[in-house]
């Protein structure tokens, strides 16, 4: 219930609102710095007070209002801000293994499927057995760069130097640490929040504002702009 009307909520989450627009989460149409108090109702107490429907407990949330803010006659203004920053992870802290590494592991892999057969390197490559040339018998095999280099001196393409020249320049190579630096981004959130809150003996009025701009780790910036008006008019018989 917000304000005393039924709404189909399955989520409070307050997280960043820049990226959630979601129906079932509160957090997309209500800014949490509107919000007055949130009271629980549970079994009984919200079953006899709701209907069937609220058997399992209703969440009751009332937002600001002039009345609850506003000195008579005089407005009240606020204003809130809030900065999040988050640094990208660190890939030393990951413990990932290294170009290197998987290099000497894909070539402990290769080593140890040329003992397997019993031509060696020739029956790996065969066409009838092992893993084939590309497109031989109708199915087409793919490599990893390293073990077509292995394929390629297999079949005289080039020699054990030129081999051992490739396998050293790829060690070099560092595909996880370019993308985290070309790729990744430090998330940043930045939230702006007035408000002006008024209220006479007949009446009352609160506005607020929200601004929230965010950088994810992987993607565009998001911008959220959020306008709250909330007004109650005593209405009297003359």
């Amino acid at each position: 219930m917000i304000d005393g009307l039924p709404t189909e909520i399955s989520s409070l989450s307050t997280g960043d609102l820049a990226t959630s627009f979601e129906r079932s989460n509160l957090s997309s149409f209500i800014n949490p710095n509107d919000v007055e108090s949130v009271t629980v109702l549970k079994d009984a107490a919200a079953a006899s007070i709701y209907g069937a429907r609220a058997a399992n407990g209703v969440i009751v949330i009332t937002t600001k209002s002039g009345k609850g803010m506003g000195s008579k006659g005089k407005p009240v203004i606020k204003f809130s801000s809030d900065f999040i920053f988050t640094e990208k992870p660190d890939l030393d802290d990951m413990h990932y293994a290294s170009t290197s590494d998987l290099i000497d592991y894909e070539m402990a892999l290769y080593k140890r499927a040329t003992s397997i057969y019993p031509g060696g390197e020739a029956d790996l490559w065969g066409n009838t057995v092992g893993m084939g040339y590309i497109g031989s018998g109708g199915a087409i095999n793919y490599y990893s760069p390293l073990y077509n280099l292995y394929r390629k001196k297999f079949e005289g393409a080039i020699s054990q130097k030129q081999f051992d020249d490739e396998v050293q320049q790829m060690r070099g190579l560092d595909y996880r640490r370019e993308y985290v630096d070309k790729v990744w981004r430090n998330p940043f959130r930045q939230s702006y929040n007035i408000s002006v809150a008024a209220a006479t003996d007949k009446q009352d009025l609160y506005i607020s504002l929200n601004y929230i701009g965010s950088e994810k780790l992987v993607s565009d910036n998001n911008e959220t702009f959020n306008a709250y008006i909330k007004a109650r008019q005593q209405v009297m018989k003359t």
